[in-house]
């Protein structure tokens, strides 16, 4: 009779317990990593705060539109609206909104451009993320880019039930780029040795080959600007709910006048998850807040059965970042 080679029980449950202490310890490293990168890097993510506050879809949607209500006072409110304008694209969603806030970021950098991403600062993109500048990368960030260029913003301030729109735009105005990412490093080449290209379709033509944000959103950027640590970002770029999440938080701390409370009901229409188990879903965001502590160990907020408790906060360095910009 053929022995029976499947470990017993207690060998299994040893594993599992193995495997589950590896993890951990794996966790753990990144965090103290993690940690360590926050205190040396002082590079910004640099977002519209309507943006910030209002997450993109995280899959795919069929729908045309996506209505996000924040509210930032007693008596305030931002509606924010997101419309697809192309019937054949679909609105931003998932890693998208990393592209998004990368252009937020180069415009609000170098404001004398009013608006205008050169090249040389998409190609750093790809660096800054991790991606190759070829390929299947390259593939997914021109369809990407198409995405966030055919999607429209509105932005409503509502007081005591009347409401005010504060902006109405198209964020991304027009796209100049080559077809392929060698042409993009010849162009970055070119640029760098003072031999620029001139395109007679743009308003400025000296700046050649990159991206332009609508004037209207530009304005808004420029007089809205929220920031966040890049390095938190660069790491929740695989885990969109956490980067939501952390702009959320750090966000709503930093508007923070006195205690604030969010019911649980309006967290999860916020940023909404496919994932219909609510206590599932619940211990995820309790989660991605107790690592947010374990790096901001200062960080005033917490979770009730009830919802979530914010209180008034600045992340270190975001007043030295705000007044820089």
């Amino acid at each position: 009779m053929a022995q029976d080679n499947k470990p017993s029980k207690t060998k299994q449950a040893e594993l599992k317990a193995l495997t589950q202490f590896n993890q951990f310890c794996q966790k753990q490293a990144n965090l103290q990593r993690l940690r360590t990168e926050l205190q040396q890097c002082s590079d910004l993510i640099i977002q519209a705060k309507a943006i910030a506050l209002s997450p993109l879809p995280y899959r795919k949607k069929n729908s045309r539109q996506l209505v996000r209500k924040i509210k930032v006072g007693e008596q305030t409110a931002l509606v924010v609206t997101y419309t697809a304008l192309n019937d054949e694209l679909p609105l931003p969603y998932g890693k998208d909104r990393r592209l998004l806030a990368w252009l937020q970021t180069q415009a609000k950098r170098y404001p004398e451009r009013e608006g205008f991403v050169g090249s040389q600062y998409l190609s750093d993109f790809f660096k800054a993320f991790g991606l190759t500048d070829g390929g299947s990368d390259y593939r997914r960030f021109r369809e990407s880019l198409d995405r966030v260029m055919q999607f429209a913003v509105s932005v409503r301030l509502q007081i005591e039930g009347e409401g005010t729109v504060i902006l109405n735009s198209v964020p991304v105005k027009a796209a100049f780029l080559p077809d392929s990412p060698k042409e993009i490093k010849a162009k970055v080449l070119e640029e760098r040795a003072g031999q620029m290209a001139l395109f007679h379709e743009y308003d400025h033509p000296e700046y050649g080959f990159g991206i332009k944000l609508d004037s209207d959103f530009w304005s808004y950027l420029r007089d809205n600007p929220s920031v966040m640590p890049f390095a938190l970002m660069q790491a929740y770029q695989d885990e969109p709910k956490k980067w939501d999440f952390a702009q959320y938080i750090f966000l709503r701390c930093g508007l923070a006048k006195e205690d604030s409370f969010v019911a649980w009901d309006i967290i999860l229409d916020l940023m909404s998850s496919v994932d219909k188990q609510q206590r599932r879903v619940k211990a995820d965001f309790k989660r991605h807040l107790d690592e947010l502590k374990q790096l901001y160990p200062e960080l005033p907020a917490y979770f009730t059965n009830s919802g979530l408790v914010i209180c008034p906060w600045r992340w270190r360095d975001e007043d030295k970042a705000l007044r820089g910009l």
